[in-house]
C-alpha cells in the first residue's frame, strides 16, 4: 500500500498520534518524516564546486537534496588562473575540500580569486629646465629614486602594480634651482608617461615673509618635506570678543612658492591647545605624511586629540585618543615611512601616568595603552617625548618623580611593529638628594637608532653644576652610562629643556639655553659618534633673553639650522643660525619688527629643514588690521644655493 494511503488511514482512525508517540519512545525522534535536507552552494568568482557522490557540479548558485546524516565531501575546482580564497557558511578555511555531515539544511559559499599577479606598468614623464651639469633626484612612493642629469623623457626603473598608488616628488633639488612636479600622483591603471618635472633658477637665502592668518593667532607649528612642500598649524581665537579658539592650517606648495588660504582644522567646542607642550606636529620628510596632536579643553576636561595628514588626500579625521574625563598633558608624536603614526602623552587616571596610541593607515587609531606600571600614590610620570623611525619602531622617554628611589629618574620604552610595546626601563636614576633632571628629549634616525638627552644638576664638594647629558641606543641596546655634552656650568646657569634632532642617516644636533647668561648653545655628532665642541649661536647678538624654545633641524648632507626668538634692550627679533657643514655658521635675522610685548612668539616646532637644505620657519608678531591689533602668523622659506 502507498505511504500516503497508510498515513491517511492512520489519521482517520486516530492511530497516527499513537504511532508517532510510540516511535519517539523507541528513539525514532521528532524528525520522523525528514528523509533529506537541502544543501545550497554559492560560487563567487571563477570556479566550480563539485561532489560526485552527491551529484553536485555548481558554477553559480545551486542546491541538491541530501539524505539525512549523509556525509558529503565538497571539492573546490578553480578555473585556470584562479585559486580558492576561502570557504564560507557551513565550511571554513581554504583547503581544496570540505566534508560535511548533513543533519539539517546547510548553505556553503566558495570564493575564487585570481592567482595571477596584478599587471605592472611603467611610470615616467618629461624633465625640462634643468641647468647644464646639474642633477635632480626624483622619488616615487618614498623609496624609488631616479637621478636625472639631462632634460627630456625619463622612466623609473621600478614598475607599479595595477591598482597601486604612485606619488612622485623631488628627493634632492639641483644646486641653484627649484624643481616642481605636476601630474605626479594617482592610481596606476595603465602606463603613465605624463609626469612633468619643471626646474627654474632660484634666488637663494630667505624669501620675503608671508602672512598666513587673521589676527588673534598663536605661534605656528611648521614642517617641511623633501619635495619642498610644507605645513603650518596654529591656534586662533574664534572672534575678537571670545576666549575660545580653534586650530587652523595652511599648506605650502614648493612648486609655486605660495601658501594656501587658511583652512579650519577643527571646530570643537571649547579650547584647543597649541603652545609648546600642548601640541606637536610630526612629519616624515621623505613622504610628507604627518600627524598633528593637541590638547583640547571642554568644561575643565582636557583630552588628547590627533589628526593625520597625507599629501595626496589631505587631512584625515580628528580623533579623541583617550576620551577620559580629567587632565592630560604634553602630547608627542612621530610618523614612519608608511604613514603610520604614534602619539604619547601623560594622563591623570588617577595618578599621572604615560599612555600611547598607534595610528595605522587604513585602520585608524588604537585604544590607548598604558606604558608603565608605577603605582605610587602621588607619583608623577610626566613630560613624555616620542621619536619614530622609518621602519615603524618608536621610543618614548619620560620623567618619573615623587615615587621612591627605585623609580625616580628618566625612563624609556620601545615599540616594534612585530612585538608591540616592550617593558619600560629606567635609564638614569634620580634618588632623593641626588641629581635633578629636566624633561627629556629623544630623537630617532631612519634605522631605529636613538639619542636621549636632558639637562642635569649635580651637587658635589666643589659646588652645584649644570650639564647637558645624553645616551645612545644603537638599535639593540642603550649605552650603560650617560655622556656629558660640553662643559659643566656654575650655579644658576642651568641647562633647561634641551632640544634634540636626528637626520635619517643618524647625525644628531643638541641645542640648549643657559639660563643665567642667556647663551644659546649647540653641539653636533656624526652617526654613532660623540658630540663635538659646543658652539654659542647668539654670541654676536646684543645681550638678551632667549624667549622661546629653540628649534633645530638637520639633514644627511650635513646642513643644520637652529631658530629662536631673542629679546634685548633694542627690541626683539627672530633669528636663525645655519651651517652646511657643522663648522662654518651664518646668522640670519628673519624678523626684527617684534617688540618685547610679542611674548607669545615661540619656535617650539616652527622650523622645518629638508634633504636638499630648503627650510620653512614660522612665528607670530603683533600686527594691525584696520583699527584692530593682534597677533598674526608669518612664515619664510629658505632656498639653499651653492
Amino acid at each position: 500500500m502507498p505511504l500516503q494511503r497508510i498515513l491517511l488511514f492512520l489519521r482517520r482512525s486516530g492511530l497516527l498520534a499513537l504511532t508517532v508517540l510510540g516511535l519517539v519512545a523507541c528513539g525514532g525522534g521528532s524528525d520522523l518524516f525528514a528523509t533529506s535536507h537541502t544543501l545550497s552552494v554559492t560560487v563567487n568568482g571563477s570556479g566550480r564546486v563539485t561532489s560526485p557522490a552527491g551529484g553536485l557540479d555548481c558554477a553559480n548558485s545551486c542546491s541538491v537534496q541530501v539524505a539525512d546524516n549523509a556525509v558529503v565531501t565538497l571539492t573546490a575546482v578553480p578555473a585556470t588562473g584562479f585559486a580558492l580564497q576561502a570557504w564560507g557558511g557551513a565550511c571554513s578555511g581554504s583547503a581544496a575540500t570540505c566534508t560535511l555531515t548533513i543533519g539539517a539544511a546547510r548553505s556553503v559559499t566558495a570564493t575564487f580569486v585570481s592567482s595571477s599577479p596584478a599587471p605592472r606598468f611603467t611610470l615616467g614623464g618629461t624633465l625640462s629646465g634643468l641647468a647644464a651639469g646639474a642633477r635632480v633626484v626624483l622619488r616615487n612612493n618614498g623609496s624609488d629614486d631616479l637621478t636625472l642629469a639631462a632634460n627630456g623623457s625619463f622612466q623609473f626603473s621600478q614598475s607599479v602594480a595595477q591598482g597601486a598608488s604612485y606619488s612622485v616628488g623631488i628627493a634632492t633639488q639641483p644646486s641653484g634651482q627649484t624643481c616642481s612636479v605636476a601630474n605626479g600622483s594617482g592610481t596606476m591603471q595603465a602606463a603613465v608617461s605624463n609626469v612633468t618635472v619643471t626646474c627654474t633658477s632660484s634666488s637663494g637665502g630667505w624669501q620675503p615673509p608671508a602672512n598666513l592668518s587673521a589676527l588673534g593667532a598663536s605661534p605656528p607649528h611648521v614642517a617641511m618635506d623633501d619635495q619642498g612642500n610644507g605645513l603650518a598649524v596654529w591656534g586662533q581665537f574664534d572672534s575678537p570678543t571670545t576666549s575660545t579658539n580653534s586650530l587652523w592650517t595652511s599648506r605650502y606648495d614648493g612648486a609655486t612658492g605660495s601658501w594656501s588660504a587658511p583652512v579650519l582644522l577643527e571646530s570643537l567646542a571649547g579650547n584647543a591647545g597649541y603652545a609648546a607642550g600642548e601640541a606637536h606636529l610630526a612629519m616624515h620628510r621623505a613622504t610628507g605624511r604627518a600627524v598633528f596632536t593637541w590638547l583640547h579643553t571642554v568644561n575643565g576636561t582636557v583630552n588628547v586629540w590627533a589628526r593625520d595628514f597625507d599629501p595626496s588626500s589631505g587631512w584625515g579625521t580628528a580623533t579623541n585618543l583617550e576620551a577620559v574625563d580629567g587632565m592630560t598633558g604634553t602630547p608627542s608624536a612621530g610618523v614612519d615611512a608608511s604613514g603610520n603614526a604614534m602619539v604619547a602623552w601623560t594622563q591623570m587616571t588617577p595618578r599621572w601616568s604615560i599612555w600611547a596610541s598607534r595610528f595605522v593607515r587604513g585602520t585608524g587609531w588604537s585604544a590607548p595603552q598604558l606604558l608603565e606600571t608605577h603605582d605610587t600614590v602621588g607619583g608623577l610620570d610626566i613630560d613624555p617625548a616620542l621619536a619614530m623611525s622609518d621602519n615603524g619602531q618608536a621610543v618614548v622617554a619620560w620623567k618619573a618623580a615623587l615615587h621612591n628611589d627605585a623609580i625616580n629618574g628618566l625612563w624609556t620604552v620601545r615599540f616594534t611593529p612585530a612585538s608591540g610595546w616592550g617593558t619600560a626601563e629606567r635609564r638614569v636614576a634620580s634618588p632623593a638628594g641626588g641629581p635633578l633632571r629636566s624633561r627629556p628629549a629623544v630623537a630617532a634616525d631612519g634605522q631605529g637608532r636613538a639619542v636621549l638627552a636632558w639637562g642635569q644638576i649635580d651637587v658635589d664638594a666643589s659646588g652645584i653644576w649644570h650639564t647637558a647629558q645624553m645616551m645612545r641606543f644603537d638599535g639593540s641596546a642603550w649605552t650603560a652610562t650617560p655622556a656629558v655634552v660640553g662643559v659643566r656650568q656654575a650655579v644658576r646657569n642651568n641647562v633647561a629643556n634641551p632640544v634634540l634632532a636626528m637626520s635619517p642617516g643618524g647625525g644628531a644636533a643638541l641645542v640648549w639655553v643657559l639660563a643665567e647668561t642667556g647663551a644659546l648653545q649647540a653641539s653636533l655628532a656624526p652617526a654613532g659618534g660623540s658630540f663635538g665642541a659646543v658652539i654659542t649661536l647668539n654670541a654676536s647678538l646684543p645681550a638678551g633673553e632667549v624667549t622661546s624654545l629653540p628649534a633645530v633641524a638637520l639633514n644627511d648632507a650635513g646642513a643644520v639650522m637652529v631658530g629662536w626668538r631673542q629679546g634685548n634692550t633694542a627690541g626683539a627679533g627672530v633669528y636663525a643660525q645655519r651651517s652646511t657643514n657643522g663648522t662654518a655658521w651664518s646668522l640670519d635675522t628673519l624678523a626684527s619688527d617684534l617688540t618685547d610685548t610679542d611674548k607669545t612668539w615661540s619656535f617650539h616646532a616652527g622650523l622645518g629643514l629638508n634633504a636638499s637644505g630648503q627650510a620653512l620657519a614660522g612665528w607670530n608678531v603683533v600686527a594691525t588690521s584696520g583699527t584692530s591689533t593682534g597677533t598674526a602668523v608669518r612664515a619664510r622659506r629658505f632656498v639653499a644655493t651653492p
